[in-house]
């Protein structure tokens, strides 16, 4: 089952906040029978996962990050925004990351956010995919 999920990184001086929200939420065709409950389809619409660093320093991921914010381990992630350009660049290793490409498992660990000069916040989303 795919979710959506929304990465937010805020940028604070002198030290990097990096405070990822995550909010998962169902894709709206979710046959009503995927949904084992209503109380359970609440507690998964927002997840919070926080990231810090240095002030001008890149953010970097790795497969922890999202095993923690979706709350089980994901074979993939398929980027489906980026961030404004104003505010820095999403990196898969040396080459900026697209819209619609996917990162197994394996390479999040090479999935690095670079910081704008005067970035204070900034997102990017995806979609995830596992056994969950």
């Amino acid at each position: 089952m795919k979710k959506n999920h929304f990465f937010t990184t805020l940028f604070a001086a002198g030290l990097l906040g990096a405070a990822m929200s995550v909010c998962l939420t169902s894709p709206a065709h979710a046959a009503a029978a995927e949904i084992l409950s209503p109380a359970l389809e609440n507690l998964s619409a927002e997840v919070c996962m926080v990231k810090s660093g240095l002030v001008c320093t890149d953010v970097c991921f790795d497969a922890s990050d999202f095993t923690h914010g979706v709350g089980c381990p994901v074979d993939s992630i398929t980027i489906t925004a980026l961030p404004p350009q104003s505010s820095g660049t999403l990196m898969i290793g040396n080459a900026p990351a697209a819209v619609n490409q996917t990162v197994s498992a394996a390479n999040l660990n090479f999935l690095r956010f670079v910081p704008g000069e005067n970035c204070l916040s900034s997102t990017f989303r995806f979609k995830a995919e596992g056994e969950y």
